[in-house]
């Protein structure tokens, strides 16, 4: 068996991927299975400004990637093309693009699969072990450049760690099967119960995460990567985060993203982020599913539980040199907004005023025409 490769990456770039669901614009509720013609005809991954539109698992759905970048500004920009694009796109075609971690009604069958071998093999383990028609997840992903896969396994851990904060501040998906979920992120549940996602594992080294890798390899065979909520993407020589809803804010991306990558700096300075034990890391995991940004957290060495808000805001001051030495601590500045009105109020709000249509609606995805990307804090 060969041995695990991790492919070089400058270190701290990033790369954002955001997913978002199409819906009819006739009723602004009614899934729209029609990807392919928001890709140029196909189920093809497009060039287009700032980065690419691809296919995702279902034909419902369409995922944007910008280009890799160590700088948010132009980070900024690209994700913000993008979106201009997509909206362009599927107003054409008469749909809406919505940036929402569940559609409030879809359930996932074999027939709105996208119409690849790729696809189509994913599709059917879902199957195969019953999760195919939970599979109706949208998220943003967070890629940051590492060294190696030494830096890398010690960077996910961090990230790992900090993974309910990351939860409580863009949890997004308040709405299953028509009705208000117990969750503000009903999304972190599904991702929990599917095979090989759901909560990071943990790594005394890069050699116990070789051997999970080789054995993984005997049953799963080309270039690996696991679908963790933070996990090694040894291909491209990054770590992923996976662990934030979809949102029609660019801003919640940019702002993940630029904590995302002081994290890492910290990491790679030396410095060390504690992660709690596994029974405080999943009480803490659950309460940020269920209350969002009004969680309140156990905490080793605090005597009561602590506010979501205390201790997001204490992890953006720990890293906040990191973000300023890379030009990027303007992008950590729409935290606070986040904190303080989340976005899922409003989704919960127009659910419970005007049903599911009303939900999509505060989430559609618009034309960025009024933004200057120089000053995020505004955007």
């Amino acid at each position: 068996m060969p041995d695990l490769h991790f492919e070089h990456s400058e270190p701290l770039t990033l790369g954002i991927e955001e997913e978002f669901v199409l819906v009819d614009a006739a009723d602004g509720v009614t899934p729209a299975p029609r990807a392919d013609e928001i890709l140029d005809g196909e189920y093809q991954t497009i060039a287009s400004p700032g980065g690419w539109m691809k296919a995702e698992l279902l034909r419902t759905s369409v995922e944007l990637t910008t280009a890799a970048n160590r700088d948010l500004l132009q980070l900024d920009v690209d994700l913000r093309a993008l979106r201009d694009e997509l909206a362009a796109r599927v107003e054409a075609a008469g749909m809406q693009a919505c940036g929402i971690g569940m559609h409030p009604t879809l359930v996932a069958d074999a027939s709105i699969v996208t119409p690849s071998e790729a696809h189509g093999a994913i599709a059917e383990l879902h199957a195969r072990v019953g999760t195919l028609g939970d599979q109706v997840t949208h998220g943003i992903h967070v890629h940051v450049g590492q060294p190696s896969l030494e830096d890398a396994i010690r960077t996910m851990d961090a990230l790992a760690g900090c993974v309910p904060l990351f939860i409580a501040c863009t949890a997004n998906s308040p709405i299953v099967a028509g009705v208000r979920s117990p969750w503000r992120s009903a999304r972190s549940e599904v991702l929990r119960r599917m095979l090989w996602a759901g909560p990071a594992p943990r790594f005394h080294d890069v050699a116990e995460y070789r051997a999970v890798h080789a054995l993984h390899q005997l049953e799963n065979s080309g270039p690996q990567r696991f679908l963790w909520e933070v996990a090694p993407v040894p291909a491209l020589g990054t770590v992923e985060v996976r662990s934030f809803d979809a949102s029609p804010n660019a801003d919640v991306a940019l702002s993940m993203a630029a904590l995302v990558q002081a994290i890492a700096a910290l990491v790679l300075d030396g410095q060390e982020l504690p992660r709690a034990s596994d029974s405080l890391e999943r009480h803490n995991r659950w309460s940020a599913m269920e209350f969002g940004s009004r969680a309140r957290f156990l905490v080793v060495g605090r005597d009561d539980p602590v506010d979501v808000a205390i201790l997001v805001r204490e992890l953006v001051e720990r890293v906040r040199p990191y973000a300023r030495d890379l030009g990027n601590e303007a992008w950590l500045a729409p935290i606070d907004g986040l904190l303080d009105h989340p976005p899922c109020d409003d989704v919960i709000d127009a659910f419970e005023s005007g049903g599911a249509a009303a939900a999509l609606a505060a989430c559609q995805v618009k034309a960025d025409v009024t933004v200057d990307a120089t000053d995020p804090v505004d955007a």
